[in-house]
């Protein structure tokens, strides 16, 4: 474990909405049709969080609040999607970013019908 994991500043932070088509930018907060760490994306009917690029990993590890040692000890998780219809508001996730930050993102609402979520997310210093 990083000796300095309890000590970290906050690098970007913030609330988004998430339509399927876009990704969002975990280090930045910019959401994107094609540049961002996670996707929301509809394929076989079903509306999934996915990796938007090829160095990011998706951490399918549920948490329960905004800290940084469950997530940085989440990183060697394996990366799979998320289907929409399994989050709930109030669930938290970790992320590796591409800039290889950990971030962690809270759910808010899910709107499966108009393949949405919302969500706050808190990314933290390398």
């Amino acid at each position: 474990m990083d000796p300095g994991v309890g000590v970290r500043g906050i690098h970007s932070a913030g609330q988004f909405e998430l339509n399927a088509g876009f990704a969002i930018d975990l280090d930045s907060g910019q959401i994107d049709a094609s540049l961002g760490d996670i996707r929301l994306v509809t394929a076989d009917g079903q509306t999934q969080l996915v990796l938007a690029a090829s160095q990011v990993r998706w951490l399918p590890f549920f948490v329960t609040d905004w800290d940084y040692r469950e997530c940085f000890s989440a990183k060697i998780g394996h990366s799979n999607p998320v289907p929409i219809r399994d989050l709930s508001p109030g669930d938290f996730l970790c992320v590796a970013t591409d800039d290889n930050r950990i971030s962690a993102v809270r759910i808010d609402q899910v709107r499966p019908l108009l393949r949405r979520i919302s969500g706050t997310y808190r990314t933290w210093e390398r």
